[in-house]
């Protein structure tokens, strides 16, 4: 299956050979800068990644990249996806998934189900989902704060 990525690079390719034939020098300048940045050292933000993977969130992406799903590189105090990364993703079962989820998400909307999700799909959810609560990020005690403050008991 070839990524949308490769086949927008094959018809810049093909598009480019087609200037070059005509002499067209300020296409063949365009073509060069977008296969440039079609290429493999390209790196994108977690927004642009998110937008290219069709994720809604880019929190999501973050998560992702902090569990280990999808690497990244750390510049600054930001990260960076590479092109071939997102390629690889776009036929990875995680992203598919997420996607998969979205739709029936957005269906259940269109059919008016608000009910709340029992214990039993939330827990079902939050283990097919990656990343760490912020609580636990934080060395705090790993016990559910709302639990306890809905006992009565107190931290």
């Amino acid at each position: 299956m070839i990524t949308p990525i490769e086949a927008l690079r094959e018809e810049a390719v093909k598009a480019r050979k087609r200037a070059e034939k005509y002499g067209d020098k300020d296409l063949l300048a365009v073509l060069d800068a977008l296969l440039d940045l079609l290429g493999e050292g390209t790196l994108l933000t977690t927004t642009e990644a998110a937008q290219l993977l069709g994720i809604r969130s880019v929190n999501t992406v973050k998560a992702l990249i902090r569990a280990g799903r999808i690497k990244a590189q750390k510049v600054g105090s930001h990260y960076r996806v590479s092109l071939n990364e997102v390629e690889r993703l776009t036929r990875d079962a995680t992203i598919r998934s997420l996607h998969a989820s979205s739709r029936l998400e957005a269906e259940l909307g269109k059919l008016g189900l608000d009910r709340e999700m029992s214990d039993e799909e939330m827990q079902a959810l939050s283990a097919s989902r990656p990343g760490t609560l912020p609580w636990k990020r934080l060395g705090e005690p790993t016990h559910d704060a709302e639990h306890s403050t809905a006992q009565g008991h107190s931290s």
